[in-house]
């Protein structure tokens, strides 16, 4: 009798394994259902290679992450190109040098990012005509005066990764005098939203950062003092609310434009205060190095 009965029961999960049916597997413990290779009920597919049952026991792929070729806006990298514009007359000789950016998925997100520079290249513009027509009034009331004023406005990227991009701005102009001037400006944006980004955005709600930077400032000022490569001509302090900067790979790198706190001769100063140095400060929302 229970030889009948062994029989029978083999019988029965031959016939279950044949038919594909699902077996649940108690070998985990959880009771889950899992696949055991199904023979195919079309005759003409029994001499073909078995199939690939990897998409039956995980998900796909695309479900697990974002497709390479569809980047979310945030994870993308978007393309820095230039826009020129120059113009030379008896008066005045200029070039704007702005940047345009494309590859975004959200193209508001790209226009609003795109119409920031633009008001930059804009005022530039605007300046050009101002200084022109001040330098023919200046020529016409100084006959014989050999005088032609200068703006030249560029651009480099500092940062274009982990959602955020970074662009300073450089202007040199010249209005008569020994010599000319250097003024910059740093924009950071969000790329997931197009909103340009301060200092207290990077930084974490609540903690006393100022302190820190100017107590690193201060230090690499007095080391530069102490060097004889630089000296003051008024004493720093405090950054302040909106203070310059721009990021780098390595560090947030403060600056002073010309004659705030140092002389011409100096030039811009910069002030590199590391990521890892900021690292009880930084706003955890942004992923900066």
């Amino acid at each position: 009798m229970k030889k009948i009965l062994t029989l029978v029961v083999s019988a029965v999960l031959i016939t279950l394994m044949l038919s594909g049916c699902k077996v649940i597997s108690w070998l985990s413990g959880t009771g889950e259902y899992s696949t055991w290779g199904r023979i195919s009920d079309n005759p003409a597919a029994a001499s073909e290679e078995p199939s690939d049952t990897t998409e039956e026991l995980s998900p796909s792929t695309e479900e697990l992450s974002p497709s390479a070729e569809e980047p979310s806006p945030a994870a993308a990298v978007p393309t820095v190109v230039s826009d020129t514009y120059a113009y030379n007359s008896e008066y005045i000789r200029s070039s704007v040098e702005m940047p345009v950016i494309s590859g975004l998925a959200d193209t508001a997100t790209q226009d609003k990012i795109n119409a920031a520079f633009k008001e930059y290249g804009d005022k530039a513009k605007a300046d050009i005509t101002r200084m022109e027509t001040e330098c023919r009034e200046l020529v016409e009331q100084n006959p014989g005066l050999d005088m032609v004023y200068e703006l030249m406005a560029t651009y480099r990227v500092d940062y274009n990764k982990n959602g955020l991009l970074c662009i300073t701005l450089s202007s040199y102009y010249y209005q008569g005098g020994a010599h000319g001037g250097e003024a910059r400006s740093s924009y950071i944006f969000d790329l997931a939203t197009g909103d340009r980004l301060g200092l207290a955005d990077l930084m974490k709600d609540g903690s006393d950062y100022r302190s820190f930077i100017n107590a690193a400032i201060r230090q690499e000022i007095d080391k530069r003092v102490k060097e004889n490569i630089l000296y003051e001509i008024a004493d720093f302090e405090d950054i302040g609310q909106t203070p310059d900067f721009y990021l780098s790979d390595s560090a947030l790198v403060f600056y002073f434009q010309e004659y705030a706190y140092f002389p011409y001769a100096a030039g811009i100063q910069e002030f590199p205060v590391a990521y890892t140095d900021l690292a009880g400060y930084l706003n955890g929302a942004y992923m900066l190095g």
